[in-house]
């Protein structure tokens, strides 16, 4: 049973459905019989967690795509399907509330088969976020027949189908629709002589004619004088035609309840996010429901992430997630009721990387005996947090007296003649810390310039940061008087390692043998009057990190993605950052967690593709790594079922289904194959054998033999 919701105020949806800007459609396949499909999501999918409506487009007989399995040949074929009808207005670019998958029925089938289409939909279930309770089917011409046919054979599956100018239904089972309620909207012109108008109106009156009546009854829009063509008119996104329009129609009804059950609501609970150190997530499942019984089981998967969580019970209504990294984590949340129903529900768990905080420990200062006291103020923000520890230390001068060293203020006492250099390290509630330092120049009176006297300017040069290991390296400093002139320069050592000058004395003199850490370096000059001034140079000296993008990997379609996974280190600090990008390969990609150990490459097709690899250390070393996939065409030999890549026709699939009902005989045999390609019995074929073989349903390959005839191909059992 079917059940409409309210309708939305139609001058909103037109601008909501129909805004016209730009849209693609997407070419995949399937996994098992590599059905070529287009694929449509609506914009703003890809940021957040929604569940969306599907509409499943089921097109006519002139836009049948090859008969291959291998996937650039199916790609060559599936711009047939843009021809018309929904995937016409995607390509032109029009917009939808709704995800669109419009499927391309290879040449070897005569009608759509509903196992063909049930396979398309399970698997987009396995990667969209679908709503399950709004999938909607519809199709024109032949593709109208195949939005009859499936329904007939799953009324269950869908909220409502929409067939146009149909070319096949079963009066018989016309009742199936109306004991569920199927909302039902056929379009045929009156004047068709390709599929004759009498196929949908004698469909729709034998649903209404059935008891109970169906609510809401079946309803058929007849276009006076219109031949075979109204699909144009039919899928119009506009009220040129009829007011709703058929997307506005089918997107009104949600399937609540089957047969006598009431479907369950899922509710996977609102997105979390949640900042670096924390690393786990409480996932809530409480706010699903039942309305005539109760949740019977609870069923919790993570649907996408850049690495596998550890869930603490996937069957709990509130299970925790732990062992999150930095990136965006989708898990899905299955309901089963007492009914059996099922729903399903997706939630969003983002982890943030913690923002280092910003610390200032003030501004150079200078004081000149007999003072000998200073007082520093410090200050530190954090974006993402607060500040939970204030460190003052002294990296270098004299022995002196500190007070307050724990808090943002620092009192320092004592002080001889000298310059002394103090640092003020500051830990947010993430534990991410930031220093700062800042110089106090303690002058006696006779370093004090005289009247008039404009002092020198110094500058040791822009902080920066070496790779080890390096060749001596050159201080950049620079000096200027605007009174006189300099007379004397001086380099020293402040804080850091052992390390090796070329000469003090000069303005730009090289150091070498550098080890691992800061260094701190101080330029002095004195111009002619004596008067002095100094600046400090941090430079930081790091062994680069150690990259590896792993190793170079060759995949064969249809296979089209692949996980690369890198390992880094750092001799002497820690990895602070992932980033991978494509440098190298064809157009075709989507990457996904790219800035994760572990990122996806999906959406590849045939050729060799690059991926680089950046690495950046925690003083904000990088080294870059490269890994090559090579994506190989599929072998032509039918080597993923062990039988023919022909599929028979529709006919063979009756006389296949014929053959099985008729008494026992023992010139038939068959072989039969699951459709991963497993063979599942091998031997003589009868009734008895069939109900013993295939007794669940799903998809069959087969292969007969009878009085020297062969067939093989495909079934789908249903019951």
């Amino acid at each position: 049973m079917k059940k409409s919701i309210v309708f939305y105020c139609l001058s909103f949806l037109v601008s909501f459905f129909y805004t016209s800007s730009y849209a693609q459609n997407v070419f995949r396949t399937t996994a098992t019989s590599v059905i070529g499909y287009l694929e449509y999501l609506p914009q703003g999918y890809n940021s957040n967690s929604d569940k969306y409506p599907v509409v499943i487009f089921l097109h006519g007989l002139g836009e049948k795509g090859v008969n291959s399995v291998d996937i650039p040949t199916l790609q060559t074929t599936i711009g047939l399907v843009e021809r018309n009808g929904p995937p016409k207005l995607t390509k032109e670019g029009e917009q939808f509330p709704f995800i669109l998958i419009s499927p391309q029925l290879k040449s070897n089938f005569g009608d759509w088969q509903s196992w063909y289409v049930n396979e398309v939909i399970d698997y987009c279930k396995t990667y969209l976020r679908i709503d399950e309770r709004r999938i909607y089917l519809t199709g024109l011409s032949l593709g109208g027949g195949g939005t009859w046919w499936t329904a007939q054979d799953f009324p269950k599956e869908f909220a409502a189908i929409a067939p146009v100018c149909g070319s096949r239904n079963t009066l018989s089972k016309s009742c199936l629709l109306a004991a569920e309620n199927l909302p039902v909207w056929a379009f045929h012109g009156d004047s068709d002589t390709t599929v004759p108008y009498a196929r949908s109106l004698n469909m729709v009156n034998a649903i209404n004619k059935c008891t109970p009546t169906p609510s809401p009854l079946a309803k058929l829009t007849t276009y006076v004088g219109v031949n075979h063509n109204c699909w144009d008119r039919a899928y119009t996104n506009d009220h040129s035609e009829q007011n709703p329009n058929v997307y506005e129609w089918m997107m009104s009804f949600t399937n609540t309840i089957n047969g006598t059950n009431s479907i369950p609501v899922a509710n996977a609970g609102a997105d979390v996010s949640i900042n670096i150190p924390t690393i786990s997530a409480t996932l809530n499942g409480s706010g699903s429901k039942d309305a005539d019984g109760s949740i019977s089981t609870y069923e919790w998967s993570q649907f996408s992430g850049p690495t596998l969580a550890v869930l603490s019970n996937s069957t709990a209504v509130s299970p925790i997630a732990s062992g999150l990294v930095v990136g965006t984590y989708i898990f899905k949340l299955k309901v089963t009721d007492n009914g059996g129903d099922v729903d399903a529900d997706f939630v969003k768990v983002t982890v943030i990387p913690n923002i280092l905080p910003t610390v200032n420990a003030g501004v150079d200062e200078t004081i000149t005996l007999p003072s000998n006291s200073a007082t520093l103020a410090g200050s530190a923000t954090d974006a993402d947090g607060n500040i939970v520890s204030y460190q003052w230390t002294e990296v270098s001068g004299g022995t002196i007296t500190m007070t307050g060293a724990t808090s943002s203020t620092l009192s320092v006492s004592s002080m001889a003649a000298g310059a002394y250099v103090f640092r003020l390290t500051v830990k947010d509630n993430a534990g991410g810390s930031k220093s700062d330092d800042i110089t106090v120049t303690v002058a006696t009176s006779s370093q004090v310039p005289p009247p008039g006297n404009v002092p020198p300017v110094a500058s040791a040069g822009p902080d920066r940061l070496v790779k080890l290991p390096t060749s001596p390296i050159t201080l950049f400093g620079t000096a200027t008087d605007s009174d006189g002139t300099i007379t004397k320069y001086n380099w020293a050592k402040i804080s850091g390692g052992a390390c090796t000058f070329t000469s003090t004395a000069i303005l730009r003199p090289k150091v070498s043998g550098l080890v691992t850490g800061t260094y701190v370096f101080r330029l002095t000059i004195t111009d002619d009057d004596g008067a002095t001034s100094s600046d400090d140079v941090i430079i930081t000296a790091d062994y680069a990190p150690v990259a590896n993008a792993g190793t170079d990997v060759t995949i064969t379609l249809p296979a089209n993605s692949i996980t690369l996974k890198a390992t880094a280190s750092d001799a002497d600090g820690t990895i602070s950052s992932y980033l991978w990008a494509k440098s190298a390969g064809p157009s075709s990609l989507t990457l996904t967690n790219k800035n994760t150990p572990t990122a996806t490459a999906s959406n590849l097709i045939e050729g060799t593709y690059e991926f680089r690899l950046t690495i950046t250390d925690n003083v904000g070393a990088q080294t870059v790594d490269y890994v090559t996939v090579v994506v190989a065409a599929e072998e032509t030999s039918s080597a993923r079922s062990s039988v023919s890549e022909e599929i028979a026709s529709e006919s063979a699939n009756s006389n296949f289904l014929l053959l099985a009902s008729e008494p026992t005989t023992g010139n038939t045999s068959a072989v039969i194959y699951s459709q991963t390609g497993q063979k599942i019995y091998e031997g003589n074929w009868n009734a008895e054998v069939y109900h013993q073989v295939m007794d669940k349903r799903g998809m069959y390959i087969y292969h007969l033999m009878k009085d020297g005839k062969q067939a093989t191909g495909k079934v789908y059992i249903s019951e």
